[in-house]
Order: C-alpha cells, then structure tokens, then sequence
C-alpha cells in the first residue's frame, strides 16, 4: 500500500491512529505482527509502510484482550480471527468475521488465512455439497442448449478458489438463515393462523426439476437479450418512457400485462 503524496495519514490510519490513542499504546508496539515465530501464511508480503495487515492485526488482538480484562500484549484467544480484507472500522471488536467476496479470514493460532473451503464452512456448509459445481459455466450451457452462439470469455478463466470464496461471501449464513426460518415455521403452527404449513406441503420435486409454476404465467427473459434491452425492460417495468423497445421482438408480449 502506497502512501499519499502529499503525507497525509490514509483514511485507515487515521482510525488506527485514534484506536492506538484510546488504547494508550505508542505507534510502535506491535504485539503480534513483531513477534519473530510469526509467519502470515497466506498473507502477500507487504514490504512497503504504511503496513496495513500488520496494523490491523496488532490492533485487533490488542482490543479482543482489552475486551477480555487481559494484557493488551498477551496471546490471542484460539478462536480469534480478523477479515484482512476489510478496514478496522467494517469489523466487529473481539466478534465474528463478517465474510463479504472478498474476505481473507486470518487466524492468529494458526498463523494463517483460511482457505475458501473454510469460509464455506463458517457459512454453515459441510461436506455433502459438491464444490466442483463452481466450475460448471451454466450461461454457456444454457446457451448451446438453446442453439445460441458461445460468447468467447476474455482473459483469464477465475480460479475455483476465487469462485468458492465469492460464493461465501456472497452467500446466506445458513445459522442465521436458520434463526429466522425456524422460528417463522413455529409462528405458522401455533394454531394463531387458519392453515398450518407441513413440510410434505413444500413441492421439493418440483423445485429440483424446475418444473414449479409451469401452469402459471410467467416471464421468460431470452438468452439473446443485450444488456441494453435488459436496462430498458428495468426502466420500462418502473415506468420510464423507453425508445426502440420492441417486446414483441423479445417474446415479451406479455409483459405489460403481467407489470400492470
């Protein structure tokens, strides 16, 4: 990370800086990044100050022992971790990691980050979904099926780790998701509410085979539509006056319709 040119504090020392002056602690101690047994496995190498990794992890054990009534210089707890991804401000003190697609969760016992298969871990994912799915690419398939021309990818395909690591930060937490899910399932079956819901009632089948609402009217975008006739259709469905939209040439017929 480069400084300013004009030397100013960046906007994340600034922060630094006043947490170190809470604290009461010089510029200069650095309780974890100092220490010689630590290696930052996983971490790239920033040889060039101000160090931003090193900071936040220094800060971060320095106020999870505050927190704790401990030495702020002691050795961290062994479940902490901290998102180097993320500014000090974004990340909840001495709390859980909140993983966005960019997240690269640390963990201080093991002197490492986690690896994308962890993230989906932490989100509530075990080991019975097939992570390979990652690499299928269901557009392009959805394209030769339909007899459409295969658009040529540029560049570099992504990695199936950065595609796994997108997809926890992306993703539900499935504790949390669980939090509401269960919860509102028990309020339906208190007998408040005229009919009950049983799972047997959920048509599982027919949301695995995509088959749910086939008897119902529905839209279908096509696959050759442009991305300037998909910002039309957006700004036509919020009631904007579009020019040169023909739905009848998408197979949108019915659209204003349905919107109406």
């Amino acid at each position: 990370m480069k400084p300013r040119s004009d030397g100013k504090p960046l906007v994340w020392q600034k922060h630094c800086i006043k947490k170190r002056e809470d604290l009461g602690v010089p510029t200069d101690l650095r309780p974890w990044s100092g220490r010689p047994e630590i290696k930052l496995h996983g971490v790239a190498r920033q040889l060039s100050t101000p160090n931003f990794v090193g900071e936040l992890l220094d800060l971060h054990l320095m106020l999870d022992n505050q927190r704790f009534g401990k030495e702020l210089a002691d050795d961290p707890r062994e479940d902490l971790m901290a998102d180097i991804g993320q500014d000090l401000r974004y990340q909840t003190q001495a709390g859980p990691a909140c993983l966005l697609s960019n997240s690269r969760i640390y963990f201080y016992v093991r002197d490492r980050t986690g690896a994308p298969e962890e993230n989906l871990r932490m989100n509530g994912w075990g080991d019975d979904i097939d992570m390979d799915a990652v690499e299928n690419d269901t557009i392009m398939d959805m394209r030769r099926l339909a007899g459409l021309p295969v658009k040529r990818r540029k560049g570099k395909p992504v990695a199936k780790s950065t595609k796994l690591r997108d997809l926890a930060g992306n993703g539900e937490c499935l504790p949390d998701l669980a939090s509401i899910a269960i919860p509102l399932v028990f309020c339906l079956n208190t007998d408040y509410f005229a009919h009950r819901l049983a799972m047997c009632e959920i048509p599982l089948d027919d949301i695995y085979s995509g088959t749910l609402g086939d008897k119902e009217k529905k839209i279908s975008i096509p696959l050759n539509a442009t991305q300037t006739d998909l910002r039309a259709l957006d700004r036509a469905l919020r009631g904007e006056a579009v020019d040169n939209l023909d739905l009848d040439d998408l197979g949108l017929e019915d659209l204003q319709e349905l919107s109406d």
